[in-house]
């Protein structure tokens, strides 16, 4: 139930409508029967009516069908989030030990792991023999180019020998 303050309504000297029926009694002759009559509506009403006003304040009574469907969309919401959750709770796994791997020796699988290893490490070998071959290419030219340069230092001497004798021969024909 919830209670709200409702303001003075004065018809006079202080007076406070208690319900509806109440103002439409003001107007009529006061009579101790006809008085009596809307005090009995109002002890019997109260079961039917959701607002009572009473004494400056106004108490709403909760709609009941309301409330049972809201606890009923509750309770089917409740319901399905359990069924959610436990589609997807994590369950065990019950399952009796097997052997895997199929019918292979454990000898077989490490000869296995052993070529996967040496053939995964042929590219690395590879690439070493590679880099060789090439070191080895460019020292041969090198010594190659080394020797084309002597045999050239050599010609260019005994050339130049050759001139330099024909330059004495031609100096001291002179």
């Amino acid at each position: 139930m919830s209670y709200s303050r409702t303001y003075r309504n004065s018809n006079g000297v202080g007076a406070y409508r208690r319900n509806r029926n109440e103002g439409r009694n003001e107007g009529q002759a006061a009579t101790g029967i006809q008085a009596e009559q809307p005090q009995q509506e109002e002890t019997a009403a109260p079961s039917l009516e959701r607002v009572n006003r009473r004494d400056g304040f106004t108490m709403f009574r909760p709609d009941e069908k309301k409330r049972a469907h809201l606890t009923e969309m509750a309770r089917q919401e409740e319901e399905q989030a359990n069924a959610h959750r436990e589609a997807r709770r994590v369950r065990r796994v019950h399952e009796r030990p097997a052997r895997v791997g199929g019918s292979t020796g454990y000898n077989t699988v490490i000869n296995q792991k052993q070529k996967a290893v040496t053939s995964a490490s042929k590219g690395l070998e590879m690439q070493k023999k590679r880099e060789k071959w090439q070191q080895e290419k460019r020292e041969r030219e090198e010594r190659e180019l080394q020797e084309k340069k002597a045999k050239a230092r050599a010609q260019v001497a005994r050339v130049g020998c050759e001139i330099f004798r024909a330059f004495l021969t031609l100096h001291t024909l002179t």
